[in-house]
């Protein structure tokens, strides 16, 4: 079982406290004064009298809301999307339903008042950056792990480009052959959690806050892109599945193409039966509002329903 506290907690307050009992005892006795400021203004604000023991551990079991993450679902009719795959293999090309969602992204942003709203946030300031790339997750060797390709441009490149640009690098990341990855994460095998997560942060900080590639590591600036996809369509039972926005990719969105499947729906008056996915949505509300991510959406389902006009 993990620790309830994290080890950053831990070693700040214990330093504070043996720093405190051994050289200086001033540091315990402003720790102590704003314990009892906290306390005198708990009391100011209300009545001890309503903090039972049950209340207390309900306030202590969680910190203040501090998430922004809003969730959509966007549910997509593959009945044109299949016909183009079809007809695109007959043609001798490869299209895939992780090539249509690379594009659905990108014309999501492809609209001036869009492009607005898409980049990152960095020391208290949001940064436009001009270029869509998503970084796409991949299983490696079977789903023994998971790794990530960033695709580049969608908001400018076709859908049979976008292929192209993953063409042959997807097959080696899937058979665990990929160097660049195997020496981004070798350091891994050999550190404990803490420092794990210690170097998942600072090469975040460079790439993302400071815009510096880590050639070390053969990290590029903006490494991760803005947005994060992953396909689970071909796995069992994730008919509905969000996903989390991860604190070290930084990306402002999370998109999750989940498990195909029959059911009604209404189509020109009439109940029939339809293959549907859904692609759930999990984005960062610091950047969008409900407005505007609206006319997004509708951007995305345009790509699943047309695609022949964003080859």
């Amino acid at each position: 079982m993990d620790l309830m506290f994290t080890v950053w907690q831990v070693s700040t307050f214990g330093t504070m406290m043996l720093y405190g009992l051994i050289y200086d005892w001033r540091v315990l006795a402003i720790w102590l004064s704003i314990i009892i400021v906290y306390i005198v203004l708990g009391a100011v604000q209300g009545d001890f009298r309503t903090n039972k023991i049950r209340a207390k551990i309900r306030m202590a079991t969680w910190d203040p809301p501090t998430d922004p993450n809003c969730y959509v679902k966007v549910e997509i009719n593959l009945k044109t999307a299949d016909a183009y795959i079809k007809k695109k293999e007959k043609e001798g090309v490869r299209i895939t339903y992780t090539g249509l969602a690379l594009k659905s992204i990108g014309n999501a942003f492809s609209s001036p008042q869009a492009k607005n709203y898409h980049g990152k946030i960095v020391f208290g300031r949001f940064v436009p950056i001009d270029d869509v790339d998503v970084f796409t997750l991949v299983d490696v060797e079977g789903g023994k792990d998971l790794a990530g390709l960033t695709v580049k441009r969608c908001d400018k490149q076709g859908i049979k480009e976008l292929m192209e640009q993953m063409a042959g690098k997807v097959s080696k990341i899937k058979s665990a052959k990929d160097k660049d990855i195997k020496n981004q994460t070798s350091a891994a095998n050999f550190l404990p959690v803490f420092l794990v997560q210690t170097l998942t942060q600072v090469v975040s900080f460079i790439t993302y806050n400071l815009s510096m590639p880590i050639k070390l590591l053969n990290f590029k600036k903006n490494h991760f892109g803005t947005i994060l996809l992953t396909n689970v369509s071909g796995m069992p039972g994730f008919h509905e599945a969000y996903g989390p926005i991860s604190n070290f990719t930084r990306t402002m969105a999370t998109i999750v193409m989940c498990t195909p499947q029959d059911r009604p729906i209404v189509e020109d008056g009439q109940i029939v039966v339809a293959k549907m996915m859904n692609v759930m949505i999990t984005f960062d509300h610091r950047y969008l509002d409900g407005k505007i991510a609206s006319t997004m959406f509708s951007s995305i389902t345009d790509v699943w329903n047309n695609p022949d006009k964003y080859e």
